[in-house]
């Protein structure tokens, strides 16, 4: 098992936790293409769990660490 998965699971526990509370209406992410995989990885994960609920159009991007030059 990889160290980050243990993370990622509980990242997305998180955050399925507070999309449930919270319900909002345009959720911030840092975009799939930037280069930091942190970044990368919570953007994944948004789109997965926005993506599940029918919400995937919520999603606004922008990128932190290049990526789009």
């Amino acid at each position: 098992m990889f160290p980050w998965f243990l993370f990622c699971a509980a990242l997305e526990a998180d955050l399925t936790r507070v999309l449930g509370r919270v319900r909002p209406d345009v959720v911030l992410v840092p975009a799939p293409q930037d280069f930091h995989s942190d970044h990368r990885t919570l953007s994944y994960i948004a789109m997965r769990l926005l993506g599940a609920r029918g919400q995937a159009g919520r999603l606004r991007y922008w990128v932190v660490h290049g990526g789009l030059e």
